[in-house]
């Protein structure tokens, strides 16, 4: 019998059992995709990270797999292994950037060290994008409860690695009170190519977002803390609005996970670059046995 190790670890908090939840398995080399995608839904966490080889003095590959598939790329995931690769000192002395091979690409990452805390930036390989969703003011209402004047302009899509339906509410006391109706959301999104959900409210004058991600098709009905879409977001705030900046989103405090990304796109060139940073703590290590 093979045995794995693995810690978790709390994602995009400074707190313990705040945040979103990570497992990383350090020593995933020679696991299959199955084996990989069995061991996530045993772990049953919207995310669980595989580091499957070393490629470079400061790279390492990984997987990230969800309860119900794998995925290109998430922020949580990319955050919280680079803290975890920090707490375990594989990183060369004195360095503070490496590189995670995934799915979209290589992800280079800064390490900030503080005195109690570790923060972890990423900067995205996929360059922002946008565009039109099919979903309506009335669509909307249907699936979160809310009157569809709650709805603020047309919803769109918006990808920097993982797509999002992206919607924006009048106030943060309608994104409080939303509740996901799953019988509407299966009418409306169930089979969509973009299923996942995400709601916010923007505050540009003080360039904070109060954001929340419903995501039933994988297998995760509200996610705590979702890099992915706060890349998304703020990469089409800044392709459609013009709204180019650092923001801090705040996510997670309705399911008692309050959490806080950081996220910002700047104009590079002809190039927008959108990055996602945050904390993230250790909380355990452990090991899986797993069967022959």
């Amino acid at each position: 019998m093979k045995t794995l190790t693995y810690y978790t670890l709390d994602v995009f908090t400074q707190t313990a059992f705040t945040g979103n939840p990570l497992a990383v398995f350090v020593d995933a080399q020679g696991l299959s995709d199955q084996q990989m995608q069995q061991i996530a839904r045993e772990m049953n966490l919207s995310e669980t990270v595989f580091i499957t080889e070393k490629a470079g003095d400061a790279a390492w590959s990984v997987r990230i797999f969800m309860p119900q598939g794998e995925i290109p790329f998430a922020g949580h995931p990319t955050v919280g292994t680079a803290v975890l690769l920090d707490y375990l000192k594989w990183l060369p002395e004195g360095a503070d950037n490496l590189v995670l091979n995934e799915q979209v690409g290589p992800v280079p990452i800064v390490i900030e060290r503080g005195a109690d805390s570790v923060k972890a930036t990423l900067r995205s390989a996929v360059t922002p994008t946008y565009k039109a969703s099919h979903l309506t003011a009335q669509s909307v209402s249907e699936m979160v409860g809310l009157a569809s004047d709650a709805v603020v302009g047309e919803p769109w899509i918006g990808n920097s690695g993982v797509p999002y339906q992206l919607v924006q509410l009048s106030n943060s006391q309608q994104l409080e009170s939303v509740q996901l109706d799953l019988a509407a959301w299966r009418a409306h999104l169930g089979a969509d190519a973009v299923p996942d959900l995400c709601l916010f409210v923007a505050d540009k004058a003080n360039q904070t977002i109060h954001m929340r991600m419903f995501c039933p098709a994988c297998g995760v009905l509200e996610d705590p803390a979702t890099g992915s879409a706060a890349a998304a977001l703020v990469g089409s705030l800044a392709l459609r609005n013009g709204w180019f900046g650092t923001w801090q989103i705040t996510q997670g405090a309705e399911i008692g996970r309050p959490s806080l990304i950081e996220a910002g796109t700047e104009r590079v060139g002809q190039e927008n670059i959108v990055s996602v940073g945050g904390h993230a703590v250790v909380v355990a290590r452990g090991e899986l046995m797993l069967p022959k």
